[in-house]
């Protein structure tokens, strides 16, 4: 890993981008350039001390407001996380974070300069929302303001709680890019040459249903197995020698069945309810249980990814899209958040903490709250005051704070996925079955807050049928691994 501080490399890596970038004006097919493929720091803890990033970070913590000139002179970072740096830790991840996602933004800039026409992005991985993003380093917010698109790599097994967590990755990547004006693209979707079909199929459900703008499915070539290579026939619909995979025909079918749906999808946008959950890095970087050279992932905790998660799966059991939002998006004049959730408040910095008790004068605030005595959670409004004893209970559920929030297409079973696009004149209806293979949804009742003039129902199983409609009403015989529903209406 080279120093993303030193001028040198920032030097070298911009004459690198600019010739690639200029050999490539050869060829009319470009429509893009990817800086960079799933770019982060090392997961083995293994952080950069040297000189020039040092100094970088005096001038950081000042910018930021955390020290003077005076008191910065002879900072240095820390070394190790113990619980009496713990918010010196997290300022010192969150520098990192910065640098990284400045380095692949100023590498896009060089493209962006030469071509203005053409897409500039990259491939994110490690999911900003993970336990372990205080190694990796990936910021999708500032990926966001810098280049055309938010790409990102999913490969989530979206099975049981799998499914909300791949939904999660999915809706975060495209909430922030709507926020930005921006494309959200599944950059890398499993494709794997023994991916089992309902995964794949249920994995391109979620990313449609989210509101992808384009997908790749992985279709890495350099696997042939020979001795040395470290992942032989991996990926691809066909194997290394060009048979088909089993997944093959299924594949086939399905980017059939979304380029023939493109336009709808295209034309669509996610839903928006006006309701947010707030994402913090530095509470997320808040963790815990971590020791020195600690690779294992399992062990390390982080409280409020924990409690953001439990709060995005309330909120997709009752089939709402959300924007998962930062701070700083509260203070914008166009913020149309009425309702906003926040998974743990006491975790978030003293800045964060004032923003979001501004807004809660503006706005409508509810605080994610778990009563450990007896393991009761729900929410209560941020300005209630609790004296925590054995006896009490949460004030709300998550139905009492989305009741007022009306969706245009809902069903009473929490489990199945729902989510949902708008269209000038059509809504697209993404259907998800979480379960493990073999249990299948039946005799499935959506229910509409308008009239449907028709409701067409389309699989990768080559099933394209009219649904059953009476008055409000849609019913959907079987639910396998997933469907896409185009839903016409007239005002």
């Amino acid at each position: 890993q080279s120093s993303m501080c030193n001028p040198n490399i920032i030097a070298d890596d911009r004459t690198l981008v600019e010739g690639l970038t200029k050999h490539y004006e050869q060829y009319a097919n470009v429509v893009g350039y990817q800086i960079y493929n799933e770019p982060h720091y090392p997961r083995e803890k293994v952080y950069d001390y040297s000189p020039s990033v040092c100094e970088k970070y005096k001038e950081w913590l000042v910018e930021k407001g955390y020290l003077t000139k005076k008191e910065a002179k002879d900072h240095e970072p820390p070394k190790f996380l113990t619980e009496e740096n713990k918010d010196e830790w997290i300022l010192w991840r969150l520098f990192n974070q910065d640098v990284l996602s400045g380095y692949l933004c100023n590498s896009a800039s060089v493209s962006k300069a030469i071509f203005p026409d053409k897409l500039v992005y990259t491939c994110l991985t490690t999911d900003q929302m993970s336990v372990v993003n205080f190694k990796g380093g990936v910021d999708f917010y500032a990926v966001a303001d810098g280049m055309d698109i938010v790409g990102y790599t999913n490969y989530i097994a979206p099975f049981g709680d799998g499914y909300y967590l791949s939904a999660q990755y999915s809706d975060f990547a495209c909430s922030i890019a709507k926020q930005a004006g921006k494309q959200c693209w599944n950059i890398e979707l499993d494709a794997r040459t023994k991916v089992p079909l309902d995964q794949f199929n249920k994995s391109t459900y979620i990313t449609l249903g989210a509101g992808c703008k384009g997908i790749m499915y992985y279709q890495w070539r350099g696997d042939c197995p020979v001795e040395g290579v470290p992942n032989p026939n991996s990926c691809g619909f066909l194997n290394y020698d060009g048979t088909p995979t089993a997944n093959y025909e299924n594949g086939v079918k399905m980017v059939k069945l979304i380029n023939k749906l493109s336009d709808y999808f295209l034309e669509a946008d996610r839903m928006d309810y006006g309701v947010a959950i707030l994402w913090s890095d530095f509470a997320n970087f808040n963790v815990s249980n971590i020791v020195e050279n600690d690779v294992d992932c399992n062990k390390i905790q982080s409280r409020y990814a924990f409690d953001f998660h439990r709060v995005y799966k309330e909120v997709m059991r009752n089939h709402y899209t959300v924007d998962i939002v930062k701070a700083d998006a509260l203070l914008k004049e166009d913020c149309n958040i009425k309702l906003l959730l926040v998974p743990n408040f006491q975790l978030l910095s003293k800045q964060e903490k004032e923003i979001v008790q501004a807004f809660d004068k503006k706005q409508t605030v509810f605080e994610y709250y778990e009563n450990t005595n007896e393991s009761s959670t729900g929410y209560k409004l941020l300005t209630t005051t609790l004296v925590e004893t054995t006896t009490f209970k949460p004030q709300f559920n998550v139905e009492d704070v989305l009741g007022a929030v009306e969706e245009p297409i809902v069903t009473a079973d929490k489990y199945v996925g729902l989510q949902v696009l708008k269209g000038e004149d059509y809504y697209i209806v993404v259907l998800v079955n979480p379960y493990v293979a073999g249990r299948d949804i039946n005799d499935l009742t959506l229910n509409c807050r308008f009239k449907p003039t028709e409701a067409v129902w389309y699989t990768n199983r080559d099933e394209e049928k009219v649904l059953r409609t009476d008055g409000n009403k849609i019913t959907v015989d079987k639910l396998i691994d997933g469907a896409i529903i185009i839903v016409k209406y007239k005002e």
